[in-house]
């Protein structure tokens, strides 16, 4: 009854652009940590080379 109700939604053209927006925020939420994970990393490594120079 749920899968039905959830494929009906998904029909509905509202139903598409929300599903749409919330794959989009995941995906730019996912790709925000990883950056900033990279940065971070990045960063330390950039100041290690200046200290030892």
């Amino acid at each position: 009854m749920r899968m039905a109700s959830i494929a009906s939604s998904t029909i509905n053209p509202y139903g598409i652009a929300a599903l749409v927006l919330i794959v989009l925020v995941v995906v730019l939420i996912v790709l925000y940590i990883w950056l900033y994970r990279r940065r971070k990393k990045s960063w330390k490594h950039e100041c290690k080379k200046h200290l030892s120079t």
